[in-house]
């Protein structure tokens, strides 16, 4: 997979988006609310974390209401950090039961309605691409979000010394030569 013969590195090749370039928001970070004991009739407002790997943290405006337990909301206002356009997103949550006690809490994707694959799916992180896209979205609707590691070159020796590359260098070149 990905020799110099394969389509993948023809002349039309462009990278696709990575992970790491978006903005990621992590339903975590809102963990500390969704798990008051007083659930159900909550209407709470506050700031959260949105982070990108090359960028420590930008803090956004949430509204979060709970008030209907059939259909949690989340409401975020922000300004994109690259285009500076201000958006407000509304995220629908879910709550899962869990069997002992308390709830898992997910994310349904804005954009269910461009991406027939993401129906009813439920994530656990949303995300900004840079300049494409003006809401937090999935990573499928997203568009072929990949793993910036995925796009690198996976060298055997790539996390070695240069001192024990050399040494399996000249082990192959006699071998090579019996």
């Amino acid at each position: 997979m990905g020799s110099l013969s394969s389509t993948r590195w023809g002349k039309n090749y462009v990278k696709h988006l990575t992970v790491e370039e978006c903005f990621i928001l992590d339903i975590q970070a809102l963990a500390d609310v969704l798990s008051s004991p007083i659930r159900s009739n909550m209407h709470w407002w506050g700031t959260l974390p949105i982070y990108r790997a090359d960028v420590e943290c930008v803090l956004v405006n949430f509204e979060l209401n709970t008030t209907n337990p059939d259909l949690p909301w989340l409401l975020i206002r922000y300004s994109h950090p690259e285009s500076q356009q201000h958006t407000a997103c509304r995220i629908t949550l879910q709550a899962i039961p869990l069997p002992r006690q308390g709830y898992r809490w997910r994310f349904l994707c804005p954009a269910i309605q461009k991406n027939p694959r993401c129906i009813g799916q439920l994530r656990r992180k949303l995300y900004l691409p840079p300049l494409t896209l003006p809401a937090f979205v999935c990573q499928l609707c997203a568009g072929p979000l990949t793993w910036l590691s995925s796009q690198q070159s996976h060298s055997r020796y790539a996390g070695m010394s240069g001192e024990f590359r050399q040494l399996i260098a000249r082990d192959q070149a006699r071998k090579k030569a019996w």
